[in-house]
């Protein structure tokens, strides 16, 4: 041998299968050259193999680098995102215990924002029926108070007195028996007979009070046609219709009466503000969709300036009350007015 180049050695750190998967089996080559010599070409893939594991090793390092780069933007950007879901259902756990007075900001995606918003319309309007409910209760009792104190004070000063004189007169009878004086007796049990019709007569007048007479006592449907025949005589020019298709005999009384009110509030306004040619009332619903009671004009409808009145807020508390919705909009041609009250099924079934 007359020479051989020095072969060099592998970096400790490559690891043996990487070696074992990357080095290429290559047969050495012989060339024979004068004077019997022989060149012998063996080669050695170790120093390119330890290039390939350094570059290997820095793509490995890189792709890891970016992978956890790329799982901690996405963490932050999908917990930005849904941090408006978590304060959603922190408030919709303050509604479950009652507090309507809630808000969520409108902040994240599109889809978030509205869905925060629809949430923030419906506290609104939550908050708004509550303090309605409040109001209305509250009326309710100074209303009790006031009848409880009239019913109190009629008492006082018509019964009272008139019983007073009955027991006066009972002791004079009493007296008058055991005297032998017949004619004082009469007397004083025809006193007592005048003071008794009194006092019916004034109890009589404190039950009619505490339980007045209904409109609709004789039937729901001789009632508005009885409201319709009162409009129609003094409104000849306007056309009035009445398209009642609902049984009434599965009507509870509230449901009734909140149908009659509403009707007559409806030709009220309809006559007095919309100048109308024509009036429909329809009732009807009920078997297989919420109980629809509606009055519907072709007048001038409500306009830019048009104010609600007390009168339209009294028929959508009356409604609400029932657990209903009331809806004012225009007519089918774009004018007119058009009323009409939903009323649950489940609130007019209970008759049923």
């Amino acid at each position: 041998m007359l020479a051989a180049s020095t072969l060099s050695t592998l970096a400790p750190d490559v690891p043996a299968w990487f070696v074992a998967f990357f080095a290429p089996s290559i047969a050495p080559v012989r060339f024979e050259l004068d004077a019997g010599n022989t060149l012998i070409v063996d080669p050695d893939p170790r120093n390119e193999i330890g290039e390939v594991w350094t570059q290997f090793r820095d793509a490995l390092v890189a792709i890891g680098l970016s992978c956890v780069l790329s799982i901690t933007l996405i963490t932050w950007i999908v917990g930005r995102a849904l941090r408006p879901l978590n304060q959603l259902s922190a408030a919709l756990a303050s509604v479950s215990s009652g507090e309507f007075a809630v808000r969520v900001p409108q902040a994240g995606p599109p889809e978030v924002g509205r869905l925060a918003q629809g949430f923030n319309v419906m506290m609104e309007r939550l908050d708004a029926a509550q303090l309605r409910n409040l109001r209305l209760h509250e009326q309710l009792l100074t209303l009790q108070e006031e009848e409880r104190t009239d019913l109190a004070r009629d008492l006082h000063d018509e019964v009272g007195p008139f019983l007073f004189a009955v027991n006066i007169d009972a002791s004079s009878i009493q007296r008058a028996a055991s005297s032998g004086q017949i004619a004082e007796v009469a007397e004083r049990a025809h006193a007592i007979r005048e003071a008794v019709q009194h006092m019916q007569a004034h109890v009589r007048a404190m039950l009619h009070r505490l339980r007045p007479a209904s409109p609709v006592q004789a039937g729901l449907a001789p009632a508005l046609d009885n409201l319709i025949g009162f409009w129609r005589a003094r409104q000849p020019e306007i056309d009035f219709k009445l398209d009642m298709t609902v049984d009434e005999n599965r009507l509870d009384d509230p449901t009734v009466a909140a149908i009659y009110r509403l009707v007559q509030e409806g030709l009220s306004n309809a006559v007095r503000h919309g100048c109308p040619s024509r009036i429909e009332v329809f009732v009807g619903g009920f078997e297989i969709s919420p109980l629809i009671a509606s009055i519907a004009d072709d007048g001038t409808g409500l306009t830019a300036s048009t104010v609600p009145g007390l009168g339209l807020t009294g028929m959508r508390e009356r409604v609400e009350r029932l657990g209903g919705t009331l809806d004012v909009s225009a007519g089918r041609k774009g004018t007119g007015l058009v009323v009409t009250a939903r009323l649950p099924v489940a609130a007019a079934e209970v008759a049923a």
